[in-house]
């Protein structure tokens, strides 16, 4: 699990890098391990906020406080749990002021405790678990949120780069491949294949060491790297089946 802390206290931002690394450690052969980040202002984590699972957020000098700036990450799309470490703002507060929000908001006071801190992470882990994780594809007029196993290819074609969905439907996306792979790097089934091609590795029918196959038909070359990219997207996908 990957996890941001972002505080604009220093002092509380390490002492929760503690913290997480203990229940990492205690963790370690049951929910795995917590690999965490941490950020002092909202500015430096929102551009990376789809390469997280959870976050725990606390800001006071911020331009925003901290339950806008959770707002605003499930605005743009984050289903991760979002922890909220009151201190001089009480979330909980200006939660049930505000009446209807994010269902994947959390809440936990400072100074935190292992007790409960350990507790959060259970119901976060549960929320994580209970939801498939959605990827942001933005066009030219509209802004697309779609799961993982959605998309069957991206490919960079004569006139931009281009996702194909796996109801059929094509979507020209404003980026380049290199930083499109960026927001896909963080999940598990998709293989980048040659400079030009990534691919779900779930709707493969066949490969070889130098062409892969889809279920549609379509084909591929595969380069060196290419083809250890497709093994482990392949070997990610066997352990998911073999622990269900």
């Amino acid at each position: 699990m990957h996890i941001a802390i972002c505080d604009d206290n220093v002092a509380d931002r390490k002492q929760l890098e503690r913290l997480l690394g203990r229940e990492s450690d205690a963790r370690m052969n049951t929910s795995g391990v917590f690999y965490t980040d941490s950020f002092g202002e909202g500015a430096l984590l929102f551009p990376k906020r789809k390469s997280y699972d959870l976050f725990f957020i606390d800001l006071v000098d911020d331009s925003e406080n901290g339950f806008e700036f959770a707002l605003d990450l499930c605005d743009e799309g984050v289903t991760a749990p979002i922890v909220l470490c009151s201190s001089k703002n009480d979330y909980a507060k200006k939660a049930v002021e505000l009446g209807n929000y994010p269902p994947n908001i959390l809440f936990i006071n400072k100074p935190i405790i292992k007790a409960e801190l350990s507790e959060i992470l259970d119901k976060a882990i549960k929320i994580e678990a209970d939801q498939a994780p959605t990827i942001e594809i933005r066009h030219n007029t509209e802004t697309y949120y779609v799961f993982e196993d959605d998309i069957v290819y991206v490919k960079t074609e004569k006139n931009g780069l281009y996702v194909y969905l796996k109801d059929g439907t094509s979507i020209p996306v404003i980026d380049t491949m290199t930083n499109f792979f960026t927001t896909l790097n963080c999940y598990t089934h998709y293989a980048h294949i040659n400079p030009s091609t990534v691919i779900n590795a779930l709707y493969i029918e066949k490969y070889s060491p130098f062409k892969v196959t889809l279920k549609s038909g379509l084909s591929f070359p595969v380069t060196l790297s290419g083809k250890k990219a497709i093994k482990e997207a392949m070997d990610y996908i066997r352990k998911e089946n073999e622990s269900k």
